[in-house]
């Protein structure tokens, strides 16, 4: 019986440990700039990076339009970003206890797989940089580190909820400028001697000076050059919309008077790439390739348009020939409406293509070109990565004249009812 008893009683205190009050979640003593300053001490060569704090209106927007979560659940937190060509970012949110964290890794998970999409064929080591960053959870926080090292940053953060875990220590301050010393005093100078009245120099002017040897007069001293006037910052921007059915009817009447300004420069603009890069020895391939690779030379992509922070979008004219021409930027919308105004004009047959990319999650754009009765599909923004290394002639290829098996096997996704099939092979680029 004293057996059954020592094991009753036992059996009791698991049963009453297990009733208790549930167990604390981990805290930390540490503010979410606290938090931030840890992570991001753990990390070299980060960029320039811009915070949201909850006293900034576009703190609150960020969660709910990029984040997908309730404003009412984060109790703090704080957000750092950067721009352009940088995918890094940076957020340490702490939420309520109602808040469910679970569906709050969901949501930033989702967002992190949306961000990788969006540099994707544009900017691969910021997609990579994405791809490889972490989601964490810890107690009632949450984090998002998308940065170089991000198993590091991840350690500094739950470093912090360590209850002996020491404050962190201080920036050491910028050394104090060094005061400039006085200067010497000045010596008090001598008054000037009396002058004869009548001189030149009674009158201010000084006498002129003594012919050189040989009794010729001195040369003139040349005077400065006068500053050029600064241009007049009133010009406004060309009127009206680029409108491409608009200049195509131009160029088959001859008649472009009736262009807008946008249209009318780009048609001029266009005109004088094809008077020096296509040549009338030149067959349709060869036109096509000439032409593709003189875009890569010329543009760029557009990275203002992969900014979230505030005030930060693509020019107005990115998406159409108007902001590649004359802006030298655009997105892929851009560059594939670019490439086909070009073939147009060439008399080559060409589509443009709006699709997906990064597994539908994405919106992207490519063209399809005909070349001897045979499609043929040319990806041009996907051919102009922006990269820190030197793109091969490979790389600047991979998607011309390829077939649409090869997109689809390479991240393309689109509705296929009414887009030709791309099987052409004879005219793929060849290296």
């Amino acid at each position: 019986m004293r057996g059954t008893s020592g094991l009753l009683a036992l059996a009791l205190c698991l049963l009453l440990t297990a009733c208790g009050a549930a167990e604390e979640p981990p805290e930390t003593a540490d503010p979410p700039a606290g938090l931030m300053e840890a992570v991001c001490r753990s990390q070299e060569g980060l960029p320039e990076l811009e915070t949201l704090t909850p006293e900034d209106p576009a703190f609150g927007e960020y969660l709910t339009a990029y984040y997908q979560l309730s404003l009412e659940e984060v109790e703090d937190g704080i957000i750092r970003c950067a721009s352009g060509m940088s995918a890094c970012e940076l957020a340490v949110l702490r939420f309520s206890g109602e808040a469910d964290l679970q569906a709050v890794e969901t949501a930033l998970l989702a967002y992190q797989e949306s961000r990788a999409g969006d540099f994707t064929g544009y900017l691969p080591e910021e997609a990579a940089l994405v791809e490889d960053g972490l989601v964490v959870l810890q107690g009632r926080w949450a984090a998002l580190l998308l940065c170089p090292e991000p198993e590091a940053a991840r350690e500094a953060l739950l470093a912090r909820f360590d209850p002996d875990a020491p404050p962190l220590p201080e920036r050491p301050e910028a050394p104090p400028e060094e005061e400039e010393p006085d200067p010497p005093p000045q010596e008090e100078p001598e008054p000037p001697e009396e002058v004869p009245a009548g001189s030149p120099a009674e009158a201010g002017t000084p006498p002129p000076p003594d012919p050189p040897s040989g009794g010729k007069e001195p040369p003139e001293t040349p005077k400065p050059p006068e500053t050029p006037e600064p241009p007049d910052q009133t010009v406004p921007p060309p009127s009206g919309e680029y409108d491409h059915d608009a200049v195509l009817a131009a160029v088959r009447s001859g008649d472009s008077s009736g262009l807008s300004e946008k249209s009318r420069a780009v048609l001029e603009a266009a005109r004088a790439v094809l008077d020096q890069t296509v040549t009338g020895e030149m067959n349709d391939y060869e036109k096509e390739l000439a032409i593709h690779d003189w875009m890569l030379d010329w543009g760029r992509y557009d990275h203002e348009t992969l900014s979230r922070l505030p005030g930060q979008e693509a020019g107005a004219d990115s998406g159409n020939p108007y902001g590649f021409l004359v802006g030298k930027a655009g997105i892929c919308t851009g560059y594939a409406a670019t490439f086909q105004l070009f073939m147009e004009l060439l008399g080559v047959e060409c589509v443009l293509v709006e699709g997906t990319a990064h597994a539908g999650t994405a919106d992207h754009a490519w063209n399809l070109v005909r070349l001897d009765g045979e499609w043929y599909g040319v990806d041009v923004t996907w051919d102009d990565p922006s990269t820190k290394i030197p793109v091969s002639e490979e790389t600047a290829h991979r998607y011309f004249n390829v077939t649409s098996a090869f997109l689809r096997g390479n991240d393309h996704q689109w509705t296929e009812e009414g887009v030709p099939e791309a099987e052409g092979t004879v005219w793929a680029w060849q290296p």
